[in-house]
């Protein structure tokens, strides 16, 4: 794992601007640093050592005569199949490491090299005969790799920080990337916060010309069609083994290993099979004690049952002191609390392992969230009931501001039934705001300088542009290409890249994704029954226990640190309504106050991940923007 950057200017790249880049990536890469300068190009790299660990693997990392060079952050996993087929085409190699087979492979097969990798990834790659630059970056954008262009300058890195330090003026504020933020509680997308800082597409894979024009191509698609002729034994059977096959896959290190451990299915599965391969797996877990966010009494069972050498962690309100730092490493604001735990328990990780598998993505093939409930419930009302149009009015009556969760959900139901499939009401709802309170909240001359449809706007697009025939596993395919991509690989990559922790996910492995995709619905999720293909593996490798606990996620009592006398609520009203700054010139605080109340009423999370999502924004802006609070600060000083 590492972290790249570069330019590509025709006026030349000064070697120190490309040093400051990669120095801000230190933590990405603490094993050694990389720079080389060749003219209009320079390329920049931070190590982190886990494959081929001696120095002749290094980055930048040329072949052919100084023709092709590299920057490679990530893991190929099958680079050693890969390898051999080179070595029978006539490649040579001088080092064991994934690079030089990613070099010789773009060499031999061109960006017909893009489907055959099975690993995480985001890569440059200079040939200085055709003066052509290649960005290329893994199906599910694992591994973040930003970019823009400045006049005739062209900068990448794998860090929005990098990439800043390498542009000639700071961007000013994506305004409209804001709204999205508050609507989906993150940035999605290709956009970020800055104007003209753009994301390569999980998938994608872009050329460069020397003046600086990008060309970006998909060389992978999330396909549910056709639907595979097979049986629930069969079905559950394959899955067990393509899961145990990326499993595999990712233990190949040359380095400790070992596992995050929550008190769920999905990591609990991939430890199982970790444990079948290797001895003594070394596994972590994190919880806030006496709330129902601690699963460390579960994972203790796994553990116990898989007798790992296993590590519990608590987590006190205290940890969030750590938020600038998060953010400033995300480069953005960012709504999802969880980042905090991820983070305590990879820095608890890294005292003993380099490499952690987790059980990220499990809930995306195996339909594991209570939300395709409510899809399902909301599709089978609107082909039952003779007037469903009729159920907005319910809805609004029944899911009013400070009501209960339960209550929300139902309405959030109705709500879902009385439009038609593809309503823009699935993702936001349940965590952002919707239009009507992002109306109340951005100031005028923001709202005057946006489409506050975007968001909405998005979500019909990635709907429209789904294979899937059924209604949930086109909701689903949604779902992996915002929440999942820009959510949660973001805090997983964030979490353990800020304590030089490398991460991989066996159930994003593609041929395990493509494979579940191509599963008919009736098998995964027969009459919303949640992860009913992956029961068999569970009781099987897993104590029983597990199968009667409720889904509860991984997070922290936001909602207790931000109510009236919480912990977090004193910092919350300085940055947040405070009345100056970046913050105030987006945000009308009058909005803020009135869901704060709403909040205060409420006796459980009520509106906390709203709220945070805008604390997100003014810890962002006073660290970014404003410079009143440097990352290192802790919150709350």
């Amino acid at each position: 794992m590492c972290g790249i950057a570069g330019i590509l200017d025709p006026r030349g790249v000064n070697e120190d601007t490309l040093r400051r880049m990669t120095a801000s990536m230190s933590r990405r890469g603490p094993d050694g640093e990389g720079i080389c300068v060749t003219g209009e190009v320079g390329l920049g790299h931070r190590r982190l050592a886990v494959i081929d660990t001696n120095d002749r693997a290094a980055q930048p990392m040329s072949r052919y005569d100084g023709r092709l060079r590299v920057v490679f952050n990530g893991e190929i996993y099958n680079f050693r199949a890969l390898r051999a087929e080179l070595e029978r085409a006539g490649e040579v190699f001088t080092t064991e490491s994934d690079t030089e087979v990613l070099l010789a492979g773009f060499r031999v097969w061109g960006d017909a090299l893009w489907p055959r990798l099975r690993g995480m990834f985001a890569c440059a790659i200079w040939d200085a005969a055709e003066r052509t630059l290649t960005l290329a970056r893994d199906p599910l954008g694992k591994k973040p790799l930003f970019w823009t262009r400045q006049g005739s300058r062209f900068v990448f890195a794998s860090t929005i920080d990098a990439l800043l330090r390498g542009c000639e003026r700071t961007p000013p504020i994506n305004r409209g990337a804001v709204n999205d933020l508050l609507a989906w509680t993150v940035v999605s997308g290709t956009q970020t916060i800055y104007e003209g800082v753009q994301r390569v597409a999980p998938g994608h894979v872009a050329h460069v010309t020397a003046q600086g024009e990008l060309a970006s191509t998909a060389y992978w698609e999330l396909r549910y069609g056709p639907k595979l002729s097979i049986g629930f034994e069969e079905a559950w059977t394959e899955a067990s083994r393509l899961l145990d096959q990326a499993v595999e896959r990712r233990l190949v290190a040359d380095v400790p290993l070992g596992a995050f451990l929550s008190g769920g299915f999905d990591s609990g599965l991939v430890v199982a099979a970790m444990a079948r391969l290797r001895p003594r797996v070394r596994t972590f877990t994190a919880g806030t004690p006496k709330t129902r966010f601690d699963e460390r009494d579960l994972a203790a069972s796994v553990a116990a049952r898989w007798g790992t050498d296993h590590t519990g962690l608590a987590i006190a309100p205290t940890n969030a002191t750590v938020l600038p730092r998060l953010l400033a490493d995300v480069g953005q604001p960012f709504g999802d609390s969880s980042l905090l735990p991820s983070f305590e328990v990879a820095k608890a990780a890294r005292q003993f392992v380099t490499v952690v598998l987790t059980g990220d993505g499990g809930d995306e093939s195996f339909f594991g969230y209570t939300l395709y409930q409510g899809i399902l419930a909301a599709s089978f009302l609107r082909r039952t009931l003779p007037f469903p149009g009729a159920l907005g009015a319910a809805s609004r009556l029944i899911s009013g501001e400070g009501v209960g969760s339960v209550r929300r959900r139902v309405g959030h139901v109705l709500r879902l039934a009385s439009g038609t499939p593809g309503a823009p009401e699935c993702l936001y709802n349940h965590m952002g705001f919707d239009p009507g309170w992002r109306r109340s909240l951005l100031r005028e001359p923001v709202r005057r300088a946006i489409d506050l449809d975007a968001p909405e706007g998005m979500e019909r697009s990635l709907w429209r542009a789904s294979d899937a025939e059924d209604e949930v596993e086109r909701y689903a395919s949604v779902f992996m290409h915002t929440t999942l991509i820009d959510t949660y690989l973001v805090k997983v990559d964030t979490a353990t890249m800020a304590t030089s922790l490398e991460a991989r996910c066996p159930f994003l492995d593609v041929d395990l994704i493509d494979f579940m995709a191509r599963v008919p619905r009736r098998l995964k999720f027969p009459s919303g029954r949640r992860k009913h293909l992956m029961r068999p593996l569970v009781r099987r490798d897993l104590p029983p226990e597990l199968l009667k606990q409720p889904k509860r996620g991984f997070s922290v009592p936001v909602g207790e640190w931000l109510r009236a006398g919480g912990a977090l609520r004193p910092t919350f009203d300085r940055l947040v309504l405070g009345g100056s700054g970046a913050f105030a010139e987006l945000i009308d605080g009058d909005a803020v106050r009135r869901l704060q109340r709403v909040h205060d009423e409420d006796r459980g999370e009520g509106q906390a991940s709203r709220l945070w999502t805008l604390f997100s924004l003014a810890v962002w802006a006073a660290v970014a923007v404003d410079h009143s609070m440097s990352p290192d600060d802790p919150l709350g000083a």
